[in-house]
Order: structure tokens, then sequence, then C-alpha cells
């Protein structure tokens, strides 16, 4: 039953792996307990389900009791810890891998060596110590290889690419990878396999190489969904799949679009622009029509335009209190602590290009979308879910327009001074359904 479940964990098969390894604990003997609880654990652990990780971790480490088998207790506290550190329980991972690492030493286990300096890398690497992480995970490497361990060799080589990943060495991080991958293929662990998928398509993603990300993003999605891993554990791939259909740079039209796009790459810390409930008011901008603008004006008068512009959005993003996130070009990307006053700001950029365009000779209209989303409770996915819509929003609006989601209507419907018309829905590039959007009457 052991082994059938050893090989079902392999393949993805986390429901008939369970009911195996349970079976075996049921029949097993006291001195192979821990061991099984250990499986049960990391079973757990793969699936994303890590509090009922640790449970299992901690079972196992209660049946070792006070035995002599030092590398099987260093195996555990490494896994114990990779647990915690996905739970973000930073120092507690620390403790735990620390004393893998004693015990490992302890009990001169190769094996074990092999796992503690692996969790210690990746924490390494997490605090930005990458040369540590690097002399760690090198130590992991060389006793893999040394012991013929493809499950070590696949563990050391991914994350020792993720360290030169951090450090921007993008192409020593691509080889490491696609060698992990290759070796997790032919061993047919199809966890590993979907995880390798996703960290490639980062990579390729992060040098431009767009079709080949997002081949391989889809298929570490498509893994995940069919070994049954759970929904939450999943979500930041899921997230990565909207973003990247909605800001492929072959379909940026619109200024919007390209700091939309800049800002997903470069993810400025926002959360110092948050409200006390962890939320930030993002508002997009640019010029409506601004490409026939430009082929008609020419370079000098386009410029000139352009200078008024940013001029006047920068002058009423400073009176209101606003941080400006991004521009390029006529766009721009602007953060607010407050719903009220990013709307109020864009009415007020509105009102002073109105009165501009009195007595310009090339009147400017500017669309404006804007949309609330939490950026503390919801970091992993601000940048797809919240900077995406927002600038869809803006997409939507025309002439001299201001849009808001729904979920700034309600945050700032109360105020008396700011008036909404009718809601209409729209159906928003690379987002699923449809979403209803209000217009600003000012």
């Amino acid at each position: 039953h052991e082994a059938i479940g050893d090989l079902r964990t392999l393949t993805g098969e986390y429901g008939a792996a369970l009911t195996s390894y349970e079976t075996a604990a049921a029949l097993c003997d006291a001195a192979r307990l821990p061991g099984l609880e250990h499986k049960i654990g990391n079973l757990y652990d793969r699936r994303g389900e890590w509090e009922l990780a640790e449970r299992h971790f901690a079972a196992a480490l209660e049946e070792f009791g006070k035995s002599d088998r030092d590398g099987e207790r260093a195996k555990l506290y490494a896994d114990w810890s990779l647990a915690a550190h996905r739970q973000g329980k930073t120092q507690h991972a620390l403790d735990l891998a620390r004393r893998g690492l004693k015990l490992a030493e302890a009990a001169d286990d190769p094996s074990a060596l092999a796992q503690a300096h692996n969790i210690l890398g990746i924490l390494a690497s997490s605090q930005g110590d990458s040369e540590d992480a690097r002399n760690h995970l090198r130590r992991s490497l060389a006793l893999a290889e040394n012991l013929g361990d493809v499950s070590a060799r696949i563990a050391a080589l991914n994350n020792l690419a993720l360290a030169y990943g951090a450090s921007g060495e993008t192409k020593q991080a691509l080889n490491l990878t696609e060698a992990a991958l290759a070796l997790c293929e032919a061993q047919g662990d199809r966890h590993r396999e979907a995880a390798l998928h996703n960290n490639l398509a980062d990579l390729l993603h992060a040098i431009g190489r767009s079709e080949e990300a997002m081949a391989h993003l889809k298929q570490a999605v498509s893994i995940f969904s069919e070994i049954g891993v759970e929904a939450g554990a999943m979500q930041p791939e899921i997230w990565k799949l909207t973003e990247w259909a909605a800001l492929d740079p072959a379909h940026l039209k619109t200024s919007v679009d390209a700091v939309a796009s800049a800002v997903y790459v470069e993810r400025p810390d926002l959360r110092s622009h948050a409200a006390p409930d962890g939320t930030v008011t993002i508002v997009f901008s640019d010029i409506d029509g601004s490409t026939a603008m430009t082929e008609r004006l020419g370079d000098q008068r386009w410029l000139e335009l352009l200078h008024s512009h940013n001029a006047i959005v920068r002058e009423q993003v400073v009176s209101h209190g606003g941080f400006e996130v991004k521009s390029q070009g006529d766009g721009f990307m602007l953060a607010f602590q407050s719903a009220r006053r990013a709307l109020q700001c864009a009415v007020d950029i509105q009102r002073a290009f109105a009165k501009r365009n009195e007595t310009a000779d090339e009147p400017i209209r500017v669309r404006i979308g804007l949309h609330s989303g939490e950026v503390i409770r919801e970091a992993d996915d601000f940048f797809g879910k919240n900077v995406v819509l927002a600038a869809r929003i803006a997409n939507k609006a025309r002439g001299s327009e201001i849009l808001a989601s729904s979920r700034l209507k309600e945050l700032t419907e109360s105020a008396s001074d700011i008036t909404f018309g009718e809601g209409r829905e729209v159906d928003l590039k690379g987002l699923s359904g449809l979403h209803q959007v209000f217009q600003v009457v000012y």
C-alpha cells in the first residue's frame, strides 16, 4: 500500500494516494508509522493544504519519540520548514530548517543534508541573501548528484534557478529550469512538472518571449487542475493567465495599455498609499485619439500638446494628494488612499481640460477609469486583478468621460458631491464575464 501511495503521489492521484497511505498506516508496525505520517504530510503540502501538512509532520515527530533516527527526523524538519515558509511563518521555518541541518550533520546523512541545504537555500533567497542561497543550493545539488537522487536534484536545480532569476541572471536560470524539467518529465512527477512549467513561464515572460511563456503557463495550470491542487494554492497561476492575456504586448493599442503593462512588470510597492482598510484607488487616464492626433500634428506640435496635458494632470494629482505611479507618453496610472479624492481629482482634471479647450486651437479630450482594490490582503494578485480591471475600464471611456467600477461606486456613492449616471454592462478585454461600470457626472 505504501509503494502504491508513492506511485500515485508522483502521478498526482492525490485522493487515491491518501487512501493507500492511510491503509498502510493502519496495517504497519510502530517503526514505520512516522514515515507514513511524514508522507501524508508531504501529500497535503503538494495539495496546498499546509495546515494539515503541519499537523501530520507534528504527528510524525511525536511518533519518532526519542529514537536515534536522526537522518529521518532531519528530512521531516526540512519538509515541515517548507510548509511553514509557504504560509509566511519565516522565523518558524528558519528554526525548523536549522534543527534539520543539525540532525543531518549529526547523522552524517548525505540525503538529509541535501534536503536541509535545499530548504536553507530557499529561505536565504526569500530574505534576499543571494550568496548564502546559492552556497546552500550548490551544496544540495552536489550531494544529490553524488547520491544519484533524482528528486533531490530536481529540487536543487529548480531552487538554484529561482535564486539566479531573482538576481536577474535569466540565461543561467533558464538553463537550470530546463534541466530540472527534463529530469522531472523523465521521472513522472506531475506536481513538480507543473511547478517547473510555471517557473519557466515566468522567466520567458520576463525576457519578452510571451508566446512560449503563455504555453508553459497553460501547461502548468492544466496539470495543477488535473492532479487536484487546492484552488487557493494555484490562484496566482490562474491570475497570471488573466494578466498575460490582457497585457499581451501584441495587443497594446493605447497609452493606458502600455502603462498597465509596464506597471505589471515593475510591480511598485503601493502599500504606503493604501487606506487604513488596505484599499488603494487606481486611476488610469490618457488622451482619446492620441495616435491620430500625433500623426496629424507632427512631432513638435504633439510634444508641446503632450507637455501641456501632463502638466495639467500632475497639478491636479498633487492638489488632491495622489501619487503618480507611472506615466508613459500621454498615459498615467495614479494611486490614492481615498476613493473620494480620486474621484474628485478625476472630475477636476476634466474640468481643467474643459477650461483649457475653450481657448485652445487643438482640444484635448481625456478619458479616465477608476477602480479600488485591496493591495495588502490581495498583494499576490493586486497587479493582475485590480490594475488590469482599472485599465480596461479606462479603455472603455470615450471623449471626456469618467468611468468608475461598481466597487468604487459602492465606496463613494454616499458622498453628496458625487453623482453617478446609470450603470452599463461591458465586456473587458482579457477578463471573463460582464462588468458593470458607471459614468461620473460632473
